[in-house]
C-alpha cells in the first residue's frame, strides 16, 4: 500500500497545517458529520443507577479500540427523565474532558456520559479515518487551562476546525493507517517476545 503526494495543495486556513490537498474542505466538525453529546444522571437520585441494566460509557471504559461493556449501568428511569438519545452501533467515541483525546468504537447501542462527544455512522464518512485523526487534529482546537492542558467544551468542540477529504480518500487513508499500524504492532509483538 503506497500513498502519494497529491498534486496541488491550498492554504488550510488553519495556524497548525500550512497547507492541505486543493480539493479538500476545512469544515467546521457540526457541519462534516453527525454526532451527539452524552449525558449524566443526577448522582443524587439513586433510582437512576439502581439496578441498572443499560450500559453508560464513562472515560474509563474507553481502554479498547471496541467498547461493548460498562462498569456503570443506568436505569430506565435515568433514560427516561434525561431523554437522551441511544449511541448507536459502530459509532465513534471521542473523549473531550479529563483525558481529552482517547477514541473507540462502540460495539453496541449504549449510552455516554458528558465527557463523550460521539460521530454517528453515517453513508458519506469513515470513522476508521476519524478514528485516526480526531486524536490528532481534534487537538489543534483547544482552548488550554493555566497549566496548559487542553480543554474542550461543547461549543468549541462543534465549531473545530477539520480537513475533510473526500469518502473515497477517508477510506484509502484508513486503510493505508491500519496496514502501516498492524506492520507495527506486529513489529513490537516480535520485539516483546525476543525480550522474553
Amino acid at each position: 500500500i503506497n500513498m502519494k503526494r497529491y498534486e496541488t495543495y491550498k492554504d488550510s486556513g488553519l495556524e497548525w497545517m500550512r497547507e492541505v490537498p486543493k480539493h479538500w474542505g476545512v469544515v467546521p466538525l457540526k457541519y462534516s458529520v453527525p454526532f451527539q453529546v452524552g449525558f449524566t444522571p443526577s448522582t443524587k437520585v439513586s433510582e437512576y443507577y439502581d439496578n441498572g441494566t443499560h450500559d453508560w460509557v464513562t472515560i474509563g471504559d474507553m481502554d479498547g479500540k471496541l467498547i461493548d461493556n460498562s462498569k456503570l449501568k443506568i436505569s430506565d428511569k435515568a433514560i427516561k427523565d434525561v431523554g437522551k438519545e441511544i449511541t448507536p452501533k459502530g459509532s465513534l467515541l471521542y473523549s473531550f474532558k479529563l483525558s481529552v483525546g482517547k477514541v473507540a468504537f462502540s460495539a453496541k447501542d449504549l449510552y455516554t456520559n458528558e465527557a463523550i462527544f460521539s460521530i454517528l455512522p453515517a453513508d458519506d464518512i469513515n470513522l476508521e479515518y476519524y478514528y485516526y485523526c480526531l486524536p490528532l487534529l481534534l487537538i489543534h482546537n483547544a482552548n488550554h487551562n493555566i497549566y496548559g492542558a487542553p480543554i474542550f467544551n461543547q461549543d468549541v468542540i462543534k465549531n473545530s476546525k477539520l480537513t475533510l477529504p473526500p469518502p473515497h480518500e477517508q477510506t484509502q487513508i484508513a486503510n493505508y493507517l491500519d496496514y502501516k499500524t498492524g506492520l507495527i504492532d506486529s513489529i513490537i509483538a516480535q520485539k516483546e517476545e525476543l525480550i522474553k
